[in-house]
């Protein structure tokens, strides 16, 4: 599973953020990461395990177990951190604060499955902060 192999590299990141501009990059590559974690395909919701399952069985209240990502917390945690530390070293600014648009269109479509686990901390401080 994607998540799992992400989840081992997350702490890693951290690395990232002691070099020029390294903050930045790090934030972007867990956007990057992020956006990955879940992969769709049309007419077909979250990966389950090794499958997926059509969104009209999931609608018509299929027994079926959906499971939050390993990474999920892990991500948002790590961007929440990062986050933090871009605001006190005053570089929101180079933040591409359109992420927020398609994080919200991601967090809107895994809640169809009742996935609430993606970025529900950091997403809510980067609205806080978008134009």
């Amino acid at each position: 599973m994607v998540s799992e192999g992400i989840s081992q590299f997350t702490i890693h990141l951290l690395d990232l953020t002691y070099g020029p501009g390294g903050l930045i990059r790090a934030i972007n590559l867990v956007f990057l990461l992020g956006r990955y974690s879940y992969t769709t395909l049309p007419g077909l919701g979250p990966t389950i395990r090794h499958g997926r399952i059509p969104y009209s069985d999931y609608k018509h209240g299929d027994q079926i177990e959906l499971l939050s990502r390993p990474s999920d917390s892990q991500l948002d945690n790590l961007l929440l951190g990062l986050l933090r530390r871009a605001k006190n070293a005053g570089k929101i600014e180079n933040l591409d604060l359109k992420e927020t648009a398609f994080l919200k269109a991601e967090i809107e479509y895994l809640a169809e499955f009742d996935i609430m686990s993606y970025f529900k901390q950091s997403y809510p401080l980067m609205l806080g902060w978008a134009p």
